[in-house]
Protein backbone atom coordinates (compact mmCIF):
# COMPACT_ATOMS: atom_id res chain seq x y z
CA UNK A 1 0.00 0.00 0.00
CA UNK A 2 2.75 2.58 0.66
CA UNK A 3 4.46 1.68 -2.93
CA UNK A 4 0.98 2.48 -4.86
CA UNK A 5 1.09 6.04 -1.95
CA UNK A 6 4.26 7.12 -3.27
CA UNK A 7 3.54 6.81 -6.82
CA UNK A 8 0.42 8.86 -6.38
CA UNK A 9 2.63 11.54 -4.56
CA UNK A 10 5.07 11.81 -7.23
CA UNK A 11 2.40 12.00 -10.44
CA UNK A 12 0.73 14.89 -7.60
CA UNK A 13 4.28 16.82 -7.94
CA UNK A 14 4.81 16.29 -11.90
CA UNK A 15 1.75 17.50 -12.16
CA UNK A 16 1.98 20.62 -9.71
CA UNK A 17 5.50 21.64 -11.33
CA UNK A 18 3.45 21.85 -14.71
CA UNK A 19 0.69 23.79 -13.36
CA UNK A 20 2.33 26.83 -13.22
CA UNK A 21 4.04 27.35 -16.55
CA UNK A 22 0.69 27.72 -18.42
CA UNK A 23 2.39 29.67 -21.44
CA UNK A 24 4.42 27.02 -23.24
CA UNK A 25 4.74 28.84 -26.27
CA UNK A 26 5.87 32.27 -26.85
CA UNK A 27 6.25 34.45 -30.03
CA UNK A 28 9.61 35.06 -31.18
CA UNK A 29 10.87 38.74 -30.56
CA UNK A 30 10.54 39.59 -34.65
CA UNK A 31 6.54 38.23 -34.49
CA UNK A 32 5.14 39.80 -30.87
CA UNK A 33 3.80 43.07 -32.15
CA UNK A 34 2.32 41.99 -35.44
CA UNK A 35 -1.06 42.24 -33.91
CA UNK A 36 -0.71 45.43 -32.25
CA UNK A 37 0.90 47.09 -35.51
CA UNK A 38 -2.25 46.34 -37.66
CA UNK A 39 -4.26 47.46 -35.08
CA UNK A 40 -2.90 50.83 -34.47
CA UNK A 41 -2.48 51.33 -38.29
CA UNK A 42 -6.03 50.49 -38.53
CA UNK A 43 -7.07 52.66 -35.70
CA UNK A 44 -4.60 55.84 -37.60
CA UNK A 45 -6.72 54.70 -41.31
CA UNK A 46 -9.57 52.98 -40.21
CA UNK A 47 -10.19 50.94 -43.52
CA UNK A 48 -9.16 47.26 -44.37
CA UNK A 49 -5.44 45.88 -44.73
CA UNK A 50 -5.03 45.19 -48.56
CA UNK A 51 -1.70 43.94 -48.02
CA UNK A 52 0.93 43.32 -45.28
CA UNK A 53 4.65 42.43 -46.00
CA UNK A 54 7.11 41.93 -43.70
CA UNK A 55 10.62 43.54 -44.21
CA UNK A 56 13.90 42.37 -41.98
CA UNK A 57 16.77 44.70 -42.86
CA UNK A 58 20.09 45.03 -40.55
CA UNK A 59 18.92 42.59 -37.48
CA UNK A 60 15.26 44.73 -37.65
CA UNK A 61 11.85 43.35 -38.19
CA UNK A 62 9.22 45.93 -40.03
CA UNK A 63 6.00 45.21 -40.93
CA UNK A 64 4.45 47.27 -43.70
CA UNK A 65 0.73 47.42 -44.37
CA UNK A 66 -1.29 48.58 -47.47
CA UNK A 67 -4.54 49.99 -46.18
CA UNK A 68 -7.86 50.89 -48.20
CA UNK A 69 -8.89 53.64 -45.99
CA UNK A 70 -13.08 54.08 -45.76
CA UNK A 71 -12.68 57.66 -47.41
CA UNK A 72 -11.06 55.60 -50.36
CA UNK A 73 -7.61 56.88 -49.90
CA UNK A 74 -4.65 54.65 -49.95
CA UNK A 75 -1.86 54.19 -47.36
CA UNK A 76 1.28 52.57 -46.55
CA UNK A 77 1.85 52.32 -42.13
CA UNK A 78 4.84 50.77 -41.40
CA UNK A 79 5.33 49.71 -38.06
CA UNK A 80 8.80 48.80 -36.03
CA UNK A 81 8.18 44.86 -34.62
CA UNK A 82 10.94 45.62 -31.84
CA UNK A 83 8.56 47.62 -29.88
CA UNK A 84 5.36 48.46 -31.86
CA UNK A 85 5.88 51.79 -32.51
CA UNK A 86 4.85 53.15 -36.08
CA UNK A 87 7.72 54.38 -37.91
CA UNK A 88 6.29 55.83 -41.31
CA UNK A 89 3.17 56.71 -42.96
CA UNK A 90 2.21 57.80 -46.57
CA UNK A 91 -0.64 58.69 -49.02
CA UNK A 92 -0.69 57.05 -52.12
CA UNK A 93 -0.56 59.58 -54.64
CA UNK A 94 -2.02 57.49 -57.77
CA UNK A 95 -3.43 55.03 -55.36
CA UNK A 96 -2.33 51.56 -56.06
CA UNK A 97 -1.14 49.36 -53.45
Amino acid sequence: MKYNYGWCLLAAAVQMAHAGNIETYNLPASKVYQGYCRQEALRLHPGVIAQQRLLHSNGEFLLRNGIQAGDGSEWFVVCDLANGNIIREQKLADGKI
